[in-house]
């Protein structure tokens, strides 16, 4: 065992150094020629560069002393709320000077930490249902850089089938490597659950019940609250269904004259409710603020996960359905608690992954991990009809293609890595801009800029822009449009300025990307006045009262 330990952290540094090595390559691509004023320099990401933006963004709000989340992309007033805490908390190990690079690297680091524990938790949770340690092995691989057949479609030219790209390459619900390529506080959430659910499949197969058990369950709820409430939300969802399968099963078997010992269902359900108590007066504080906080409802409506036609599924899990499906009959023969619950979890994704919620696609997290650990059932089960060598050639090149998706991801990185521009860069000249507002705005400043430009400019300096990030922008598309009419010639000077009294706006950016949203030049107004000026980049100051 201890041998097979030492190959899980081996294998786990090992993930998370290749996941790195693209951001060391852009960071280094970002400091050629350190004197030329036309470089780009790296933002830190090289994919999801906007929700990375945002994400250190967030850190900024933490690094400024701030322990309550207000997103710096509405101008709408907040009131503050608990969440995304990781990079808040993250942000208060930063300081001036070199504060944006100094996020970044704090970033990769919380990543790689993330991302190290999601695999190790991973290899636990597995270990419960396959006790083989070649086939474990395998199941972990699978299970955190695998992925499904979009690869394929991509080679073959139909990269938007039925109205979207294949979900290897933007969904770190749907399996594991883009959380922990890209996304931290998904693979935290995830560890937490993995290592969760594995305690409560551990207690409900042991007598007797013993409530601090059910208290350290609740814990790990907790934790994964902290991280991603929705994840949190999965976990509940995950024990309610195996709850109720398995005294459906009870129910069943009674029926027919065919009593079974209730004690497994009974400490199932007492563990489940004994853990719910610790997260839910999280969860509960969080239904309300997104319930009745003006902000936080709009930015609810606005933040759509969708899921993508059913086909996107079937290509994802296609591979290994057939496997897990011969799995699940094999394992209830073996175990029939550890078979309900991994077969009620599986069965009920597809309607998980379409409740009428505006982030269903959320709900499939973690779902490729037991979906993993059946199809390593069905191989083990398959190897007594089957010559074993065959059965295992088979499984190791569905494991062979099922990895071809997280190589065109590392791929795709490294292509926008060494060819600089945007969004994965930003011109110098527009980040020493940036950085005379971190310097010379205060906490909260409104700067009016383009969407492109306000996406960015949060993760240099602690000001507010109007609009800048999907979701966290506020009435967004309208918004969008009025911007764009304000930096054209078409607009009246009375609608600008009611727009920068109603906004407070402080500052107005002017850039390459605003200069392409229409004719209007700033210079020519009474009510603004240059405070900074390069080549390509001019900030202006309002002399408006609000």
């Amino acid at each position: 065992m201890t041998h097979d330990r030492h190959w899980i952290i081996n294998y786990a540094s090992i993930v998370m150094l290749v996941t790195t090595i693209p951001y060391i390559t852009g960071y280094t691509v970002g400091q050629l020629n350190p004197l030329d004023k036309n470089r780009w320099e790296f933002t830190g990401f090289v994919l999801g560069v906007e929700d990375g933006n945002s994400y250190i963004a967030k850190e900024l709000l933490g690094s400024a002393g701030n322990w309550l989340f207000r997103t710096p992309y509405t101008t709408i007033p907040q009131s503050g709320v608990i969440a995304f805490l990781p990079y808040i908390l993250l942000g208060k190990l930063a300081s001036p000077p070199g504060l944006h690079i100094q996020l970044v690297v704090l970033f990769h680091l919380f990543r790689c930490f993330a991302g190290f524990l999601a695999i190790m938790a991973t290899y636990d949770f597995l270990a419960v249902f396959i006790k083989q340690p070649r086939y474990l092995k395998i199941g972990v691989v699978i299970a955190t850089i695998g992925g499904g057949l979009g690869w394929l479609w991509v080679l073959l030219g139909h990269e938007t089938l039925f109205g979207s790209i294949p979900l290897e390459f933007y969904s770190p619900e749907t399996f594991g490597f883009l959380s922990i390529y890209s996304l931290p506080h998904i693979s935290l959430a995830r560890t937490f659950l993995l290592w969760g659910l594995k305690r409560y499949l551990v207690v409900i197969q042991n007598e007797p019940f013993i409530p601090k058990d059910g208290l350290r369950i609740g814990v790990y709820w907790l934790l994964v609250s902290l991280a991603q409430p929705i994840t949190a939300v999965v976990f509940g969802l995950v024990l309610g269904i195996y709850i109720f399968l398995s005294g459906l099963k009870q129910f069943i078997d009674n029926r027919r004259a065919n009593p079974v010992d209730h004690s497994k269902w009974q400490r199932g359900l007492a563990t489940g409710f004994l853990a719910g108590l610790i997260p839910a007066p999280f969860l509960l504080y969080n239904f309300y603020k997104f319930t009745t906080d003006n902000y936080l409802v709009t930015w609810t409506e606005q933040n759509r996960i969708t899921s993508p036609h059913f086909f996107h599924y079937l290509s994802a899990y296609g591979l290994l359905l057939p496997l897990a499906v011969i799995g699940g009959i094999y394992l209830y023969k073996q175990n029939r608690e550890l078979a309900i619950f991994l077969g009620g979890w599986v069965l009920a994704f597809p309607v998980l992954a379409y409740l009428p919620i505006g982030v269903q696609r959320r709900l499939v997290e973690a779902v490729w991990v037991a979906i993993v650990a059946l199809s390593i059932s069905g191989m083990i089960s398959l190897r007594s009809s089957i010559s074993g060598k065959k059965i295992e050639y088979i499984f190791f090149l569905i494991a062979g293609f099922s990895v071809i998706s997280s190589i065109f991801v590392i791929s795709f990185g490294f292509l926008a890595i060494l060819r600089p521009g945007l969004p994965v860069y930003r011109q110098s000249e527009e980040v020493e801009a940036f950085e005379y507002l971190a310097a010379k705005s205060k906490p909260g400043d409104v700067v009016l800029s383009s969407y492109q430009t306000g996406n960015a400019l949060p993760a240099w300096a602690n000001v507010r822009v109007v609009i800048g990030h999907g979701p966290e922008s506020a009435n967004l598309e309208m918004l969008r449009d009025i911007v764009r009419r304000f930096y054209s010639l078409t607009g009246n000077d009375q609608e600008k300025l009611n727009f920068i009294r109603v906004n407070n706006i402080k500052f107005i950016f002017w850039g390459p990307e605003e200069r392409s949203l229409g004719g209007w030049n700033p210079s020519d107004q009474s009510y603004l006045h240059s405070v900074y000026s390069s080549t390509n980049y001019e900030i202006f100051q309002t002399t408006l009262t609000p």
